[in-house]
């Protein structure tokens, strides 16, 4: 008898019936609330129908909502729900996987350890305070006046698969939080550039939020 053999098998089957309806759950919510008033019968005439949507291939419904007709209309979802979508909508699954932050970016024990939020050089992103005057005091900047000319630049981050940034960085505890447009968000080492940690959120007006209190998470 091969019980442990059958057992495995029972064990894969079964995520796969489990999770194939949740992935096609996600796609048909997002296409119920962002997509059918215009693509399903009776919307726009001009907008592809549902089943035209269904003979094309993923990769060409992903470049609509990345970077042709479609891109303004999809600007507020993230990555992944881009993902999502195209595939739903074909029926097919993407050739390439979504773009990731490589494990050499990872700071791994290199980064210093997050410090508390109220100790040394920080900036919050935006006005930097109620008035939005944008004056930084030269104990939370770190540095004086006299000091601006002799800055050089360091080190760089590309923002890894994004069309532009989406947020003012926030500057707290050693750490530089910074998201993009795609809906990603980036906690950097201060002096490295190397990256403590990724997540990934919807894009626009999430993006700006969660970077404006990513600070809490250090």
């Amino acid at each position: 008898m091969n019980r442990p053999r059958n057992f495995l098998l029972l064990v894969i089957l079964a995520a796969a019936f489990v999770s194939a309806p949740v992935y096609a759950q996600e796609g048909g919510a997002l296409f119920k609330t962002y997509c059918a008033i215009c693509h399903e019968e009776g919307g726009n005439l001009k907008a592809p129908s549902r089943d035209a949507l269904s003979r094309m291939a993923p990769e060409q419904i992903l470049q609509a909502l990345e970077n042709g007709t479609m891109k303004a209309q999809a600007a507020e979802r993230s990555r992944a729900q881009r993902h999502v979508l195209a595939e739903y909508l074909s029926g097919k699954t993407l050739a390439s996987a979504p773009a990731i932050v490589p494990a050499s970016a990872f700071c791994g024990t290199t980064a210093a350890p997050f410090r508390a939020v109220l100790t040394g050089p920080s900036w919050n992103g935006w006005g930097a305070g109620l008035t939005n005057t944008r004056f930084q005091p030269g104990d939370a900047a770190g540095m004086s006046a006299r000091d601006v000319s002799r800055l050089k630049l360091k080190w760089a981050f590309g923002l890894p698969g994004a069309s532009s940034g989406g947020t003012q960085p926030v500057v707290a505890g050693g750490r530089i939080y910074v998201g993009d447009a795609e809906g990603d968000l980036f906690a950097l080492d201060a002096k490295s550039g190397c990256v403590s940690w990724h997540i990934e959120s919807r894009a626009g007006s999430e993006a700006r939020s969660r970077s404006a209190s990513g600070a809490a998470a250090g």
